[in-house]
Formats: structure tokens, sequence, C-alpha cells
């Protein structure tokens, strides 16, 4: 695998994770109330609605970054890793404020506002370090030199 398709595809796993959990509460809701009676129910509530909170914002966001490092070096790759929380977190912001700007509820929207950021932030570089560990024990191939045709 290339760097830069492991990076690309680490772009997918703040869909991935939400996704997979909220399939496995259909496959084995009994874990769902094992998951409660441990206490972790609001961690989980937390990454599932960051889904459906900041699903479609995060695509968009995720589509122009696969997009942007492409011909990009690793270390380069790795600097706007570590900024996206931040930019996600803006882009998120901009999103919820304009969704209840246009249904009148921007008075009350402080609140998603507020957790919408914290959770951009903190599950965004939850998701970073993961890719970082991940990175840490992988093997992966340079980039190849991209071909210009004359």
């Amino acid at each position: 695998m290339t760097v830069l398709r492991f990076y690309r595809l680490s772009l997918i796993l703040p869909v991935l994770v939400p996704s997979a959990l909220i399939l496995l509460f259909f496959v084995a809701p009994g874990l769902v109330t094992a998951i409660a009676n441990l206490g972790l129910s609001m961690p989980f509530a937390v990454i599932v609605y960051s889904l459906v909170y900041g699903g479609v914002p995060y695509a968009a966001f995720a589509a122009w970054a696969a997009w942007f490092i492409g011909g990009k070096s690793e270390a380069e790759i790795r600097r706007l890793l570590l900024t996206m929380p931040l930019l996600m977190a803006g882009v998120a912001l901009f999103c919820f404020a304009a969704i209840s700007a246009a249904t009148g509820a921007l008075s009350r929207a402080s609140t998603l506002l507020t957790v919408g950021a914290i959770a951009s932030v903190g599950l965004g570089y939850t998701y970073v370090g993961t890719v970082l560990l991940a990175r840490k024990f992988m093997t992966l191939t340079e980039n190849p030199e991209p071909k210009f045709e004359v």
C-alpha cells in the first residue's frame, strides 16, 4: 500500500466507526445493554451522533482532503492531518449555524454549536491519533511520481 492510499483510506474512519456501531446495535442489541451497564453509553452516543450531525459536512470535507493530499509528501499530509480536526470544527460550526439560522432556531442552537465543536475536535484528534499509531506499525511504499505527458 502506498502512503497516499493509506492516508486517503484513513479519511473513511470517522464514517466507518459510527456506521459499524449503528450496525452493531441492530445486529447485537444485547451488546447495547452491556455497554450501557458498563457506563459507556455516552461515549458511544457521541460517536454515533457525530455521524448523524457531522456526516454530510465531514464527507464533503474528507473528499476535499483526499483530493488535496494528492502529490503531497508524507510530511505535508501529516501536517494537514494534524490540523484537520480544527478545520472540521469550523466546517461543522458553519453548517450547524447555517441550518439553525435557516430553520429559525439560531437562538436555541448554542448547545449544538458548543457540543459540535467539542466533539469535532475531541473525536477528530482521537481519529488522528489512531491513524498515526497505525502508521507506526505499517510498512508503506512511497507514492509514485506523477507522470506528466505532453
